[in-house]
C-alpha cells in the first residue's frame, strides 16, 4: 500500500475513535454495534462535511424502540439528506468523483438523479463503472433517461467500451444500466446465487481489480449450518470491499481486524486478543507461545475434537489422553492430576456440550506443578465460571469462528491472553514472524519466520456485524437449553449432561443426554436417534470417537492413553446429541422435542 493511502486509513480511523468518543455518552441507551455503525459511515465519508451536524440529526431521529437494522437505515437516511443537500455548488471544491462514492452508501433515487444530471457527464468520464453503479441506484440509464424494462441479454460489461451494435433480427440494444440484483433463490438442498454486478473499490484502490464475472456455484441451504445474517452483514462485508483493505494486517493487525481482537477480548475478560485464521491455528499458536515443543507433554481430554490434540502434535509435542468426567463429559480433574510427568508443559481444558471441567480444580493444579493452563473455548463463546469469563482464566483462551460456532465467518480463530509477552508472541507466530514494532530480523525472545495465520478483514467486519445480537442470542440458547434439560429430567431413560453450578454462562454446542436403551424397549441408540429424526427432531451422536482414537494414525508413540478411559467410551456408545441453533427457537419447540421423546417411548416394540 503507498505510503499516502495508509495515512488516509490512519486518519479516518482516528477520526472514526474520535466519533465514537463522541457517540457513547449520547447514545447509552444503544447497542455498540449501532454506536460502531454511526461513527464507521461518518469517518468514512469522502468528503467535508459538518459530520457533527450530522451527527445531531441522527441522534435526534433514532428510536431506542427500534431494531438495529431499522436504525441503521435511520442512519443511511440521515446522511443521504444531508449529503443531497450540500453536495450542490461544492462539487468542483470536492471532486465529483468522492461525492459519487458518498452517495452509493445513501442510495437514495432522488438525490442521486438530481447529481447526475448536473454531473452525470463528468463522472462518466472519470469512473464510468461508478457511474453505473449510481444509474442502477436512481433507475436510470447513460443520459439520465428513464430506464427500459425489457430484460436485458446478454449480461451487461461495466468496462466503458462502445456499445455492441444489435444483430439485424434483434431489438435495439438494451440499457446501460445493469440488471437489479436477483435473490438468492433456494431449492432442496441447493442454493444458487445468481451474478451481480461487484462493488466498486474506493478511491483509494490497494490493487484489487474490479471484474465482471459470472459464477454459478452449488452450496448448501443455510438451514444446513444454522447461520444467521442479514443487513449489517451485507454491510459490513461492502465497507471491507470498498476500502481496499481485505487481507490481514501485516506487521499489525488490519483496521477491522483490530477492532474485533479489543472488543472480543474485552468481552472475554483480557487484554488483549489474536486474531487467527481458525479455531486449530489458535491452539497451535498457544501451545508455541507457551514454549511447547519435541519432548514436551499436553494432556487433553478424551472427548474433544481432534484439534485439541492434533496442534500439540503440530508443535512437536506427545498428546496424553485422560478420561472425562461421567457427568459433565470434560475434563477430569483427578485423571488429569494422575497424568502429571516431569515432561508435561500444558493441560488444555475443553468447553464441551455447554459444560465444563472444573476450573477451580484445573487452575489449582496448573498453579502446583508449575504448568500453563491453555483454554480450548472452540465452544464457549461467552461462558463464565464463577464471574470470570472463559478464555481468561488460563494463560491463554483459544476461540473458533468456524462454520456452526456460535459467532462465524466461516472460519477464523481468536486466541486470548491478558499476557502482553503472550499476546506478542503470538502476533509474531501469526504473521510470519513479524515482531510488531521492530525491525523485520529482530527477534530477540521472540520467533521468527513461522506460519501466516492471518485473518481478513472480510471475516473480521463479519464478526464484528454479529456482537451486538450476540448476547440476547446466549440468554435465549441457555434458557430454553436449561428449560429442555429441566423436561428431559422426567423421562425415564434420558439423563441430560450436568453443567457444574459454577458454570453460571453457557450455551450448549451440541445439546447431549444420555441414553439408556433399557426404557426404551432395548432399543439401540442408532434406532433411537432414527426415530426422533423421523419425528423432525435433528438429533445425532457424538460425531467423533475418543481423542486417542481421531489421532491413532499420529507420530508413532507421540499419542497415549492414560487409563481405559471408561467414561468417554460409554459417551460415545450412549450419547445423543441436539445442534445448537435448535436453541435459538421458542419454548414450544423445546416441548416438541420432549414430546417426541415420549412418543418414540410410547411406540418403543416398533423400533
Amino acid at each position: 500500500m503507498a505510503q499516502a493511502q495508509k495515512r488516509e486509513l490512519e486518519l479516518r480511523w482516528e477520526e472514526y475513535y474520535r466519533l465514537r468518543e463522541r457517540i457513547d455518552p449520547q447514545l447509552k441507551k444503544y447497542p455498540d454495534a449501532l454506536k460502531d455503525y454511526i461513527a464507521r459511515r461518518l469517518a468514512w465519508l469522502n468528503t467535508d462535511y459538518d459530520k457533527l451536524q450530522i451527527l445531531n440529526e441522527i441522534i435526534d431521529g433514532l428510536d431506542p424502540a427500534l431494531s438495529l437494522g431499522e436504525n441503521q437505515r435511520i442512519v443511511d437516511s440521515v446522511i443521504a439528506r444531508f449529503v443531497g443537500r450540500e453536495f450542490s455548488g461544492h462539487v468542483e471544491e470536492w471532486d465529483v468523483e468522492k461525492v459519487a462514492l458518498d452517495l452509493t452508501y445513501c442510495k437514495d433515487p432522488e438525490i442521486i438523479r438530481d447529481f447526475l444530471s448536473q454531473y452525470g457527464a463528468e463522472l462518466r468520464e472519470v469512473n464510468p463503472s461508478l457511474y453505473l453503479e449510481l444509474a442502477e441506484y436512481a433507475g436510470l440509464v447513460a443520459g439520465g433517461e428513464p430506464e427500459i424494462s425489457q430484460p436485458r441479454e446478454p449480461e451487461p460489461s461495466l468496462t466503458p467500451e462502445p456499445e455492441p451494435k444489435p444483430e439485424p433480427s434483434q431489438e435495439p440494444g438494451p440499457s446501460l444500466t445493469p440488471e437489479p440484483r436477483a435473490e438468492l433463490t433456494v431449492g432442496p438442498g441447493i442454493a444458487q446465487a445468481p451474478a451481480s454486478e461487484p462493488l466498486e473499490p474506493s478511491a483509494a484502490d490497494w490493487g484489487a481489480e474490479k471484474v465482471d464475472v459470472e459464477i454459478e456455484v452449488d452450496i448448501p441451504t443455510e438451514g444446513d449450518f444454522g447461520a444467521e445474517w442479514g443487513e449489517p452483514e451485507l454491510r459490513a462485508l461492502e465497507e471491507v470491499l470498498r476500502s481496499g483493505f481485505w487481507g490481514g494486517g501485516v506487521g499489525g493487525s488490519g483496521p477491522w481486524e483490530r477492532e474485533l481482537e479489543e472488543r472480543f477480548a474485552r468481552m472475554h475478560g483480557c487484554k488483549f486478543g489474536v486474531a487467527v485464521s481458525s479455531g486449530t491455528a489458535a491452539l497451535h499458536v498457544a501451545y508455541l507461545a507457551a514454549g511447547v515443543g519435541p519432548g514436551d507433554e499436553v494432556i487433553a481430554p478424551a472427548l474433544t475434537f481432534s484439534a485439541t490434540g492434533a496442534a500439540a502434535l503440530m508443535a512437536g509435542a506427545t498428546v496424553v489422553v485422560v478420561d472425562v468426567d461421567p457427568e459433565t463429559l470434560c475434563m477430569d480433574v483427578g485423571e488429569a492430576e494422575r497424568a502429571v510427568t516431569e515432561r508435561t508443559k500444558v493441560i488444555t481444558a475443553v468447553y464441551n456440550y455447554g459444560s465444563s471441567p472444573d476450573m477451580d480444580g484445573l487452575r489449582e493444579l496448573a498453579d502446583e506443578r508449575g504448568l500453563h493452563l491453555i483454554e480450548d473455548c472452540a465452544r464457549a463463546h461467552g461462558f463464565q465460571w464463577g464471574g470470570r469469563p472463559a478464555g481468561s482464566i488460563g494463560e491463554m483462551g483459544c476461540f473458533s469462528f468456524q462454520q456452526s460456532k456460535f459467532l462465524t465467518a466461516g472460519e477464523g480463530g481468536m486466541v486470548t491472553t491478558n499476557s502482553e509477552e503472550l499476546a506478542e508472541k503470538c502476533h509474531a507466530l501469526k504473521d510470519c514472524g513479524r515482531v510488531r514494532g521492530r525491525a523485520y530480523l529482530e527477534g530477540g525472545r521472540y520467533w521468527l519466520n513461522w506460519f501466516n495465520y492471518r485473518m481478513t478483514q472480510f471475516q473480521a467486519a463479519l464478526l464484528l456485524a454479529q456482537l451486538g445480537r450476540f448476547e440476547g442470542q446466549l440468554r435465549r440458547r441457555q434458557e430454553n437449553s436449561e428449560y429442555l434439560t429441566r423436561r428431559l429430567s422426567e423421562v425415564d431413560g434420558v439423563e441430560p449432561v450436568r453443567a457444574p453450578e459454577k458454570l453460571t454462562r453457557r450455551q450448549p454446542w451440541p445439546y447431549a443426554f444420555k441414553y439408556d436403551p433399557r426404557a426404551f424397549g432395548g432399543a439401540s441408540v442408532d434406532r433411537f436417534v432414527e426415530a426422533l429424526r423421523a419425528e423432525g427432531i435433528p438429533a445425532s451422536r457424538i460425531d467423533h470417537p475418543p481423542l486417542y482414537e481421531t489421532l491413532a494414525r499420529g507420530p508413532w508413540g507421540r499419542v497415549v492413553r492414560r487409563g481405559r478411559c471408561r467414561a468417554a467410551r460409554e459417551a460415545v456408545e450412549r450419547v445423543v446429541t441436539l445442534p445448537q441453533h435448535v436453541f435459538l427457537a421458542d419454548r414450544r419447540d423445546m416441548d416438541d422435542i420432549v414430546e417426541a421423546v415420549l412418543k418414540v417411548q410410547r411406540h418403543s416394540d416398533e423400533l
